[in-house]
């Protein structure tokens, strides 16, 4: 199964389901396209499928087809033209241990080989990204643990991540299993995300802002030490490319967009002195010997006006 690039209709992905549920002796009278990943070279789509079953119960469920290499342990269909993995949740090919963390028995039974109490237990899936990721809540009489569902050769390494910020702001890890699942404490609060997403403009009023650098900064060495993870500004192009895929007619103004904004990126590293600077420009001193003469190393700097390297500096991106 090669990698290759799918842009299918709705009334496609609806023949598409149909077939997929008829293998299993349903029948699909609907769906409604719940996630769609577009990559340069692949495509994964997931739908809310509307299924009568074998037994005459009708239930939504979700379907997934990719043409990802990750999808290649999935149910393969082909028109001819098109090799695609295909899957009923929660047989994700990428995700081994996820079937097992909407199972209720067998959450009770890791429960108990983890010491925890499973009375009253129920099953929530939070968060599904086919062939990447997916968040289950266990919620008991007693407390919530998240199961987070990854591939089996990343899970160990997030494991130790989460066990080096013990006593701060991120969730105990309880252990791990071989085919993926992480067993995460519940923490109480809410979260940054769901407060700005709720656009509660006087509890926003209520954050102050270094309050979120410090916890940062506090955060373990551990977490400094995985490396540079490319910023959304960093994959502009990329994004703009699957954009432009989509939809070509807009496809211009998308590159555009992602060029301005490679261009006003804040640098990490700044070969200068930065002693003066300008708005919106950031200089990150933390490996500059010539910036770290004037500022201590490792901290931020924000110029206001610019400095006499600022035709060379590529600080000073135009």
């Amino acid at each position: 199964m090669s990698e290759q690039q799918w842009q299918p209709a709705e009334a496609e992905l609806h023949e598409l389901w149909a077939a997929v549920a008829e293998l299993g002796g349903a029948t699909a009278h609907g769906s409604r396209v719940t996630h769609r990943d577009v990559q340069r070279a692949s495509t994964t789509v997931a739908a809310q499928v509307d299924v009568t079953g074998a037994d005459g119960r009708r239930v939504a469920e979700t379907f997934c087809a990719s043409t990802s290499a990750k999808a290649r342990g999935a149910m393969r269909m082909s028109d001819g033209s098109v090799d695609l993995g295909v899957w009923r949740f929660p047989h994700d090919p990428a995700l081994p241990g996820l079937a097992a963390a909407v199972d209720a028995d067998r959450m009770r039974a890791l429960l108990t080989r983890f010491g925890l109490p499973t009375g009253g237990l129920t099953i929530r899936v939070r968060a599904y990204r086919p062939l990447r990721r997916a968040v289950v809540e266990l919620r008991t009489d007693a407390a919530s643990v998240f199961v987070k569902v990854l591939r089996p050769d990343r899970v160990e390494a997030l494991h130790r991540l989460h066990r080096a910020a013990e006593g701060g702001i991120v969730p105990e890890s309880l252990g791990w299993t071989d085919d993926g699942l992480l067993l995460l404490a519940g923490v109480g609060g809410r979260s940054l995300r769901d407060l700005l997403w709720s656009g509660n403009t006087i509890e926003l009023e209520r954050i102050d802002p270094a309050s979120l650098v410090d916890t940062l900064r506090g955060l373990p060495q551990a977490f400094a030490d995985q490396g540079h993870r490319p910023s959304w500004a960093d994959r502009a192009r990329h994004y703009a490319d699957v954009v432009a895929r989509l939809h070509p007619a807009v496809g211009g103004r998308a590159h555009a967009i992602a060029d301005a904004s490679r261009r006003g990126r804040r640098i990490r590293t700044c070969p200068c002195t930065a002693t003066s600077t300008r708005p919106s420009c950031w200089c990150r001193a933390a490996s500059s010997s010539a910036c770290s003469t004037s500022t201590p190393r490792g901290r931020a700097i924000r110029t206001t006006t610019p400095p006499a390297c600022s035709d060379t500096c590529p600080c000073w991106r135009r």
